[in-house]
């Protein structure tokens, strides 16, 4: 069904982009309490990716943003 991979530049590009949203995050987190931030450190990636790719939209904010989406095994060329 999707004719190609993403590239490597979109691939690194989505990446900094979602980092930079997790920082956002965190950083907010911080402000409200450091015993919340600390104890959200281990759990917000895997969250923020599981909910993202997990929805409808198939991508996290950083993969949208550089045009791509997360596709099953058999729905690759």
């Amino acid at each position: 069904m999707y004719q190609q991979k993403g590239s490597m530049g979109a691939r690194v590009g989505a990446f900094f982009l979602d980092g930079i949203i997790l920082n956002v995050i965190l950083g907010l987190l911080a402000r409200i309490s450091l015993e919340l931030y600390f104890l959200c450190i281990p759990f917000l990636s895997p969250f923020y990716f599981g909910l993202c790719e997990g929805s409808p939209m198939s991508a996290s904010l950083g993969k949208r943003i550089c045009g791509l989406i997360v596709v099953g095994e058999d729905e690759c060329p």
